[in-house]
């Protein structure tokens, strides 16, 4: 077990997890572009609450492990 409190498996699959959430968001955006190009608002509209609900995943991930300053 690691310092802050969760085992290596568990910051692995957090890990996998970030990841594919990342390639998501990339997927969209390249999406979100191709939309913008050819002018579908409504393929817009989709694609970008889309990415708004995979942008807080990563976020809420992102700041669901909170290490302890180093030297505590």
């Amino acid at each position: 077990m690691s310092g802050c409190g969760f085992s290596r498996d568990d910051l692995v699959r957090r890990g996998e997890t970030m990841n594919r959430l990342k390639e998501q968001r990339r997927a969209l955006n390249m999406r979100l572009r191709l939309a913008m190009q050819t002018h579908d608002e409504a393929v817009r509209a989709d694609l970008e609450a889309q990415l708004y609900e995979v942008t807080a995943q990563i976020s809420c991930l992102g700041s669901c492990v909170q290490f302890p300053p180093q030297g505590s």
